[in-house]
């Protein structure tokens, strides 16, 4: 009799072996505007008002969707709210030590993925309509000469999560361009930082998430 056989991805860094099936099985999670519960929104609306002054309303309506879609998640994943803690740069909040986390938001949607860190050095998440136009000047802006073959959207959209799963002293000093995007890893141009991405499968969006693995 045949037996199936189970094939894993692993990624070695720090003396350690990481399943990659366990990063990446953590989907993200992504709403639809009708979808935010007010009773989560409307606390997030008004703390934007108040620490946001000057930002256009439209902008902290996105910005509250984010974090009402963050809260939503860790608490599907029990976890304390995210609600009145301090977040510490763009991965982590004070008082929940344990988790990576990273946002993102358009007009329509806004969505939140979380993983624990001891899968990765970093992790980022981006969504993007797939009607969204990409300029020439985009473009040259974001491509590495080396980059995977994808559309531009899907290519924008890795890029920006795999920046965002960069230390901050690495942002400064790189642009898209610096990230060399190959099929389901990256590198960045000048800096030993290396990771893996995916594309999560949507109707509308492009849903991508990346993990820094060195």
């Amino acid at each position: 009799m045949r037996k199936s056989i189970k094939v894993f991805m692993f990624s070695f860094y720090h003396g350690k072996f990481l399943n990659m099936t366990d990063i990446f099985s953590r989907e993200p999670l992504v709403l639809s505007k009708a979808e935010f519960p007010d009773r989560l929104l409307t606390p997030w609306l008004e703390i934007a008002s108040t620490t946001l002054p000057g930002v256009h309303p439209g902008r902290l309506v996105e910005w509250s969707q984010a974090r009402c879609a963050l809260e939503v998640l860790f608490d599907s994943l029990e976890l304390p709210t995210p609600r009145g803690k301090s977040f510490i740069g763009h991965q982590k909040i004070l008082g929940i030590p344990d988790w990576f986390f990273s946002l993102s938001h358009t007009k329509e949607y806004a969505g939140a993925w979380a993983i624990p860190q001891k899968l990765a050095l970093g992790m980022g998440f981006d969504i993007e309509l797939k009607t969204r136009e990409i300029s020439e000047e985009i473009f040259k802006r974001m491509h590495h000469p080396d980059d995977f073959n994808m559309g531009l959207v899907s290519h924008w959209a890795v890029k920006e999560a795999v920046y965002k799963s960069l230390p901050v002293e690495i942002q400064e000093k790189v642009w898209l361009n610096s990230i060399k995007v190959k099929r389901g890893t990256f590198e960045i141009r000048g800096f030993p930082v290396r990771g893996e991405w995916k594309i999560f499968p949507h109707d509308k969006l492009i849903v991508a998430c990346a993990a820094r693995l060195a």
